[in-house]
């Protein structure tokens, strides 16, 4: 990506994080966006603390579940990394589209098998055709 590209996505970030200080606002979309941006950005400090004041409000949000145990991931912190994928896998039951929430979990095991065992090993995860 161009500098000035990623110049813009924080930037769009950022501007997300005045929408989501409204107190108003009931969903988590636009923290979770701006989290996405700043991960996608490489700033994953800034995401991580955007996700942390995200889940305050909102710790329920099976999306910056996900970020913030990516975001730990690439900061080395593979313990807490760990705790983020499982608390979202807590929440996966909860999504509706059942093929999404299938998916989302194959995801979430993945990420904690290469944490914990150093691979996906999805096999017990995945139908496999003989």
């Amino acid at each position: 990506m161009a500098k000035g590209s990623t110049d813009k996505t924080v930037e769009e970030s950022r501007g997300v994080r005045q929408l989501s200080a409204d107190p108003g606002r009931v969903d988590a979309g636009p923290v979770s966006a701006q989290a996405w941006g700043l991960y996608g950005a490489g700033e994953y400090e800034d995401a991580l603390q955007a996700v942390r004041s995200g889940l305050e409000p909102f710790p329920d949000a099976l999306d910056l579940r996900y970020v913030e145990g990516l975001i730990l991931k690439q900061l080395g912190r593979q313990r807490e990394a760990v705790g983020a994928f499982r608390e979202a896998l807590l929440r996966v039951d909860r999504v509706e589209d059942k093929t999404r929430a299938a998916m989302l979990r194959r995801l979430l095991v993945g990420h904690v098998n290469l944490l914990e065992q150093g691979g996906w090993n999805l096999e017990p995860e995945t139908w496999v055709r003989i």
